[in-house]
């Protein structure tokens, strides 16, 4: 799965049979070195191109591998986060495009990502002080928050950036999923208007819950975030780990009751 195949590799190989693409290999491993562990598999295939061509460079820190992109002195993480700015945060002010626009030059404005990655530290800021007041809801296996129009002007994306750094913070329970909501705009840029009214929802997997995860002992997060959100007529996908969801706003605490379910009955099952 995830672990052997990332989507950006996955776009890569596909593209690979069209055309010779030796020199954005590189972009390809900025999109699969998030999953933990060294490259392996079929995500390796970008990493040897790009490493052949000159354009990243393999060093070994603490037995894991790290990834540094040559040309723009940069390690791969730094990169991932300044490109998830732009297009998340900078969604609405062109944002996407301006990170396409850079990849294809091969070069950073760092003014543009400074820009983009300071409105993400003010609103996010923001978030930890209203949580670190409030504290998460808890019911059954799921903690819970709902940013509601905190992150208006921003890409929905950045609920599911926020939600992974909490995962990591004293606040979240290490033996509970985690659930972010947001309210979704309904204006797409160069897209359209969407008819109704909808939340974006974020799932993450604490240390523990992913633990048993991958003992089998818990369902994955992609799969309650599918049926969750089909129960209450939205949609979303996602990996072992993490996923989201689109929902029509009004339906969260279902979502979660859903969830819930799901999970108690995947403990029955595993009990016969």
């Amino acid at each position: 799965g995830e672990t052997d195949v990332s989507g950006s590799t996955a776009t890569y190989l596909f593209m690979k049979e069209v055309s010779k693409l030796d020199d954005v290999a590189w972009m390809a491993v900025v999109g699969s070195a998030e999953i933990p562990g060294d490259l392996r598999s079929l995500n390796r295939i970008p990493l040897e191109d790009a490493v052949r061509v000159g354009d990243v460079e393999i060093k070994r820190v603490k037995d894991r591998e790290r990834y540094l992109i040559k040309f723009l002195k940069k390690p791969w993480n730094k990169l991932s986060s300044s490109l998830t700015a732009m297009g998340s945060v900078g969604y609405y002010r062109d944002g996407p495009y301006l990170a396409v626009e850079f990849l294809k030059r091969r070069t950073i404005e760092e003014d543009r990502v400074k820009e983009f990655e300071e409105l993400r530290k003010k609103k996010f800021n923001q978030a930890f002080a209203i949580l670190a007041k409030r504290g998460l809801k808890v019911d059954g296996m799921v903690q819970w928050f709902h940013l509601g129009e905190l992150f208006k002007g921003l890409g929905s994306k950045t609920v599911g950036t926020f939600t992974s750094m909490l995962s990591y913070r004293r606040i979240c329970s290490p033996d509970k999923y985690l659930i972010g909501f947001m309210k979704f705009e309904k204006n797409l840029p160069r897209i359209g208007e969407i008819d109704g009214e909808w939340v974006k929802v974020s799932i993450r997997t604490p240390k523990h819950v992913a633990a048993e995860i991958r003992a089998g002992r818990l369902p994955s997060a992609s799969e309650l975030t599918v049926k969750s959100a089909e129960k209450v007529e939205g949609s979303g996908d996602g990996h072992s780990f993490a996923a989201s969801a689109l929902i029509p706003a009004g339906r969260e605490e279902e979502f979660i009751e859903e969830f819930n379910r799901l999970i108690d009955e995947f403990r029955r099952s595993r009990k016969l």
